[in-house]
């Protein structure tokens, strides 16, 4: 595997069309494994373990002195562009275990080419270097090699009908066509699916560590959504049972102005409580429980600390407003950190 964005772009179309075949769960030599021509491409570096934050396996392996993989070799804004890649996937930790179970239990890729999703839709074929990572999740990562200091590459993304929103710019995209995203050294495209409760963690070095704080974030907007996932815990070392493992389906709906999350855990594991927020993004004020309303970032935050994570739970958020103007402008124009 040399490095080179030819090779990283290769290894992503991969990696995506080996999931018809269920061999997605691919361990690359992120960074690539040798490069004796051209050595110490750190861009290059950067971009590919931006791809491993959104794969199967985030691994760095090399080969000799001018590919040590080590982040901190490679100097700035290298080191801190794959810092931040490695605390995505940390953050994302709850939400990849739970996909990497779903896919083992439904033989459902955990990185699926889009006409998976969409095989009537001609232009679900079109896009070989962007597919779903789980169902919550559409990724597009960045091959190819940027400008200016900030290292920019735009990106043409196609997006599936609907509504999606960039996880970086924090913006709202309409699906069904393409769109040009810019992408520094720090991003890529990276979108989810509005409606879908997204399970995230805040950054832990253990990738095992009991989920004791968990974030269920909706990109929410003013659309109606009753979506349902699934979250998948358990000790990590042995075979799931009902002693060790827990399955809670979490689900989202909009019912006029009345948001509710509701969580339904059957099964037990550690921890046996935790501290629980939920975010409602792109959305008027709302009131309930619990919850505060930040006016810049359209953002409605409910928190619950010690809740047995084996009890049911049901949030309901009223919203004061509507959810956009009649144009979606301020959904547009919204900004927010997810």
């Amino acid at each position: 595997t040399v490095t080179n964005f030819e090779t990283l772009a290769f290894e992503i179309e991969m990696t995506v069309t080996s999931g018809n075949a269920l061999c997605f769960f691919w361990s690359h030599d992120i960074g690539g494994f040798n490069d004796p021509e051209t050595p110490k491409q750190a861009e290059c570096f950067a971009r590919w373990v931006q791809f491993g934050a959104v794969s199967p396996a985030l691994r760095l392996h090399s080969c000799g002195e001018d590919t040590d993989r080590r982040p901190w070799l490679w100097g700035e804004p290298f080191c801190s562009s794959m810092r931040k890649s490695f605390e995505l996937r940390s953050k994302l930790f709850p939400y990849i275990y739970s996909s990497a179970h779903q896919s083992s239990q439904e033989c459902v890729p955990l990185l699926r080419p889009l006409y998976l999703d969409l095989p009537e839709e001609d232009e679900a074929y079109r896009h070989p270097g962007e597919y779903m990572f789980g169902d919550g999740l559409l990724a597009a990562p960045v091959a190819s090699r940027g400008e200016g200091e900030n290292y920019v590459v735009r990106s043409d993304v196609w997006l599936p009908e609907g509504v999606w929103y960039g996880w970086f710019d924090g913006k709202r995209y309409e699906g069904g066509k393409t769109h040009t995203v810019s992408s520094d050294i720090n991003s890529f495209p990276l979108f989810v699916k509005a409606g879908f409760p997204l399970v995230t963690r805040p950054y832990n070095k253990s990738v095992s560590a009991p989920l004791t704080d968990m974030t269920v974030a909706v990109c929410a907007g003013d659309c109606e959504y009753d979506v349902t996932t699934e979250l998948y815990e358990d000790d990590g070392v042995s075979e799931p049972n009902s002693d060790n493992c827990r399955m809670t389906k979490i689900r989202y709906r909009k019912d006029g102005r009345r948001r509710l999350l509701t969580l339904s855990p059957d099964g037990s594991a550690e921890p046996q409580t935790r501290n629980i927020v939920f975010e409602l993004h792109d959305v008027g004020r709302c009131r309930g429980e619990n919850v505060s309303y930040d006016e810049e970032s359209r953002t409605a935050t409910a928190t619950f600390e010690n809740v047995p994570a084996s009890a049911k739970l049901e949030i309901e958020l009223i919203e004061d407003g509507p959810g956009t103007s009649a144009d979606g402008t301020k959904c547009r124009e919204n900004r927010f950190a997810l």
